[in-house]
């Protein structure tokens, strides 16, 4: 990282830091506001860009990650699938960390993290997250998460499974950038623009990415 991003980031950690103390001196009530300062203090000392991939089921998330990895290493079906959001960091080496109630297990071996993501992360491997994952964080050696992004496979919203939607929106107010995925074979739905409304005013920056655009050239829509 550049020494001059560093200065900024210091320089702008300093700056919180300083306007905190003086809100405590002044003896108001700023909870509000000193919480969003701390909170703004611990994403900068982390320099994480949290890019959550989001979107109504089966709207081809976890392929869009897949593609942006160059690998299938998340799992895909015809069916909703991904059921816990699953946290993708920069690594040397491969690594899957699943945090349970009762545990924390590790996989190193690729064909074993692609078969263990679709045991706990999926709803037929899991439903209704029956063995109790807290969280799941998938390190990956790819160039695109070298720079502290760290990509997030969510759940897809507007399903039978409202246990679902919720384990997605739960992940908005960590994200920095959203990217909404939607695709051309079925139409906007009325669920699908009232999540978008609820969660772009929470969410820094987004994006749209219009996914299975092989069903547009099918109809000569685009070249």
């Amino acid at each position: 990282m550049p020494a001059t991003y560093e200065n900024e980031i210091s320089n702008y950690i300093d700056i919180l830091t300083q306007l905190e103390k003086i809100l405590k001196k002044s003896g108001w009530e700023f909870n509000l506001i000193e919480g969003k300062i701390k909170e703004n203090i611990a994403k900068l000392q982390s320099e994480q860009i949290v890019v959550s991939v989001i979107g109504q089921f089966k709207r081809g998330k976890s392929s869009v990650i897949n593609a942006l990895l160059s690998e299938e290493i998340l799992p895909i079906s015809v069916l909703p699938l991904t059921a816990i959001p699953v946290f993708i960091y920069y690594g040397e080496k491969y690594e899957l960390q699943i945090k349970t109630k009762k545990e924390v297990l590790n996989f190193r071996n690729i064909e074993e993290i692609k078969k263990v993501l679709f045991e706990f992360a999926t709803e037929k491997g899991n439903p209704e997250n029956k063995k109790e994952v807290e969280e799941i964080k998938l390190f990956y050696p790819s160039e695109l998460l070298e720079n502290n992004i760290v990509l997030v496979d969510t759940p897809g919203v507007g399903s039978i499974y409202a246990h679902n939607t919720k384990a997605a929106e739960d992940v908005i107010p960590k994200s920095d950038i959203g990217v909404f995925v939607v695709s051309p074979d079925s139409p906007f739905s009325e669920v699908e623009m009232n999540y978008f409304k609820k969660v772009l005013p929470k969410i820094k920056t987004s994006f749209f990415v219009i996914n299975k655009c092989f069903i547009l050239q099918s109809i000569n829509f685009i070249p």
